[in-house]
Formats: C-alpha cells, sequence, structure tokens
C-alpha cells in the first residue's frame, strides 16, 4: 500500500488503547488466494512477526507488490480484541495525523468497521490511491484482521482545479461502489 506506516499507526493506537481488552489468541490461517471485485489475488508476500503481527499482500494479473494497480492486503493483530466502533476511531486518530491528510470516510455495519479513503497524488506519490478497509472482530481468530483494498489512479489529464475535482470525484464514486461491494462480500477470515 501507498502508506505502509499508516496499518502500523493503526495498530499501534489501538494497541495502546485497547491492551486491557486482549484475550487469547488462537490465530489466524492467510488463505493461499482471495477473489475480491471479480478478480483472483495470489499471496506475493507475508510478514509474520514474533508478536504476531502479520502482513499478507496479494496481487493479480502478474503483478508485484512493488509495481501494481490493484492490491488486497490482510493486516492481523494477534492478541488486539476491539469491537468496530473503537477501530474505526483509532483509524479516524491514525488518518487525521497523517500528511497530507486523505478524503475519508467511516462507518460501522454488521459487526464490522468500514474506512474508505483517498490520497490526492503529491511530490512523492504520482498517482491517486483509493483504499477501502473492512475489520473483522472475529473471537476464533484471537486477534483483529483488517482486510484492505487499493488501487491507484493515473492523475487528470487535465491538472487544472477542476480536472482534478473531476478525477477526485470518479476516484470517490468507484470507492464508493466498491466499499458497498466489499460489505456485501461473503469473504471471512479462516481462523484455528
Amino acid at each position: 500500500m501507498r502508506h505502509p506506516d499508516l496499518p502500523l499507526r493503526t495498530a499501534l493506537l489501538l494497541a495502546a488503547a485497547l491492551a486491557p481488552m486482549a484475550a487469547l489468541a488462537q490465530g489466524f490461517i492467510p488463505p493461499e488466494q482471495i477473489t475480491q471485485f471479480g478478480r483472483t489475488y495470489t499471496l506475493a508476500y507475508q510478514d509474520v512477526a514474533p508478536n504476531g503481527r502479520a502482513l499478507y499482500e496479494y496481487t493479480s494479473a502478474g503483478e508485484t507488490v512493488d509495481n501494481w494497480t490493484t492490491l488486497v492486503t490482510l493486516n492481523y493483530a494477534k492478541d488486539l480484541v476491539s469491537d468496530p466502533a473503537t477501530w474505526a476511531k483509532a483509524v479516524k486518530a491514525s488518518l487525521d495525523a497523517n500528511t497530507p491528510k486523505p478524503h475519508y470516510a467511516l462507518y460501522t455495519a454488521k459487526g464490522n468497521g468500514y474506512a474508505r479513503f483517498i490520497f490526492e497524488p503529491d511530490g512523492t506519490h504520482p498517482s491517486y490511491e483509493s483504499n477501502i478497509h473492512k475489520s473483522f472482530h472475529t473471537p476464533a481468530c484471537g486477534g483483529l484482521l483488517v482486510l484492505q483494498y487499493a488501487a491507484r489512479y493515473a492523475p487528470s489529464e487535465e491538472q487544472g482545479s477542476a480536472g482534478k475535482l473531476v478525477r477526485l470525484r470518479t476516484i470517490a464514486t468507484e470507492n464508493a461502489k466498491q466499499t458497498v461491494e466489499l460489505e456485501r462480500s461473503d469473504w471471512v477470515p479462516a481462523c484455528r
């Protein structure tokens, strides 16, 4: 994802806020493949830390984790137990602390938390990046799992304010539709 420290910041905020709620962990079993948004994504990268935090990145269409147009990421925080509202508050705090601040919306529904946000291009990142997150608060997993979907978009041909606004509105409309699709998705984490 574009801002790799964002999930880490969110996890750290959650860890500090929710330490008293930690429970004995069971464990998350990462899938080899995930099908979302009409594509099948294959596990391309994983990083599992001794403390139980884990990152799994999935790519499709021959893309890599360094060069992608769409990317699915699973973030697992073993022993971090929260409810969707607390998760959403921690994500809000993390997004508000980000510079530049992305456009975002957060909500909870049916036992999950949802975050949708868009980063505009800047000096370091030449493309827009649209992200949607769905949090899973499944006791059997022994921790918090967040499914993230990211998509990159080229900047508008017209770089003036009007062109940027049109591009941002187009991305925001697609981001909102994908969030609804993710909310309706039947994918759930496998746990032991």
